[in-house]
């Protein structure tokens, strides 16, 4: 149903250029390009799970954001702009690539030796790119999340997919009127792993997360609008 609302964008004999999807979505590309009579460039990079970069066409480019999900969309960046007629393979467009930072998708914002990613995950699919990131950097490393969500997201299908019972998980309530009360995500919470606290100020919640995380990994996920105030109580914590 997405794919059939996003595919109304296709123009009459326009260039369509289409990253990494499911092949029941693809299959609606592919079948509206088809019709509008229009090119579909299917984007394809290689890449190693195990580096920061990948490969367009025999070309490197190095990556300082370490997600796999960032190469792919790099990737389909990177074809749009060569199908526009711009020169990917300049030594500018590979610095551009390499510098590119992306505020909130798994961010790292490191304070005092600790580890601390920030990722505005807030629906199954965001779920699903970070617990693969997440397992991609940091397979060992032991888990604390910071979780708030909005109650008209699909709650329970988005901790399936984050969630190991080892993981250690403290829940607040993001500042929307639609956010899902922190008691009653902790109870979806303590149904997927043995220790989880609520907390409903997130002030205080990101203290008692940041020392639960002490030697481990700090996530901060959910919500958008969560993100968005833990990322400026972390940068005002980092630089006092």
């Amino acid at each position: 149903e997405i794919a059939s609302e996003k595919a109304g964008i296709i123009k009459p004999g326009c260039p369509v250029v289409a990253g990494s999807l499911p092949d029941e979505a693809m299959q609606v590309i592919e079948a509206e390009a088809e019709r509008k009579r229009a090119a579909l460039i299917p984007v394809l990079p290689f890449v190693n799970e195990e580096e920061n970069g990948f490969d367009i066409d025999g070309i490197r480019y190095e990556t300082s954001i370490t997600a796999p999900f960032y190469k792919y969309d790099a990737a389909l960046a990177l074809t749009a702009a060569k199908t526009a007629g711009i020169d990917i393979a300049s030594a500018a467009v590979r610095a551009a690539v390499q510098s590119s930072v992306w505020p909130g998708r798994f961010e790292r914002m490191d304070a005092g030796g600790q580890k601390i990613v920030v990722d505005g995950a807030h629906n199954p699919a965001g779920m699903k790119a970070l617990r693969e990131a997440l397992d991609s950097a940091f397979p060992a490393e032991p888990r604390v999340f910071l979780l708030g969500i909005l109650h008209d997201k699909a709650i329970d299908d988005m901790l399936d997919i984050l969630l190991r019972p080892e993981d250690v998980v403290f829940v607040t309530q993001p500042d929307s009127g639609r956010a899902e009360t922190a008691e009653r995500l902790l109870q979806s919470v303590r149904k997927r792993v043995r220790q989880a606290e609520a907390e409903p100020d997130r002030d205080r919640a990101l203290t008692r997360a940041k020392q639960a995380a002490e030697g481990k990994l700090l996530c901060c996920t959910g919500s958008l609008y969560l993100i968005g105030e833990l990322r400026a109580r972390l940068q005002s914590r980092k630089e006092a």
